[in-house]
């Protein structure tokens, strides 16, 4: 299946440009597309993280929402 027009083995060979490990679909995918994918979402986590730990007190202040507090008592009266 061509993949922007060009043929498997194509990719495969600039794959193999990139890592000699790569001889076929399965090892582009291990050696290559697998590696990519993990760092991509690790940077994609971690700036939402830090994005949402920075915007979180802001928008929960703008919409008012209370954070709960634990419960002091026993049973209720």
């Amino acid at each position: 299946m061509p993949l922007y027009g060009l043929p498997m083995e194509a990719i495969i060979g600039m794959g193999s440009a990139a890592n000699p490990l790569n001889r076929d679909t399965v090892t582009l995918m291990l050696y290559v597309v697998f590696p990519f994918n993990l760092l991509k979402h690790a940077a994609t986590s971690v700036i939402t993280y830090l994005i949402y730990k920075r915007c979180g007190n802001a928008l929960r202040s703008v919409l008012r929402v209370e954070t709960p507090t634990p419960h002091k008592g026993g049973a209720a009266a």
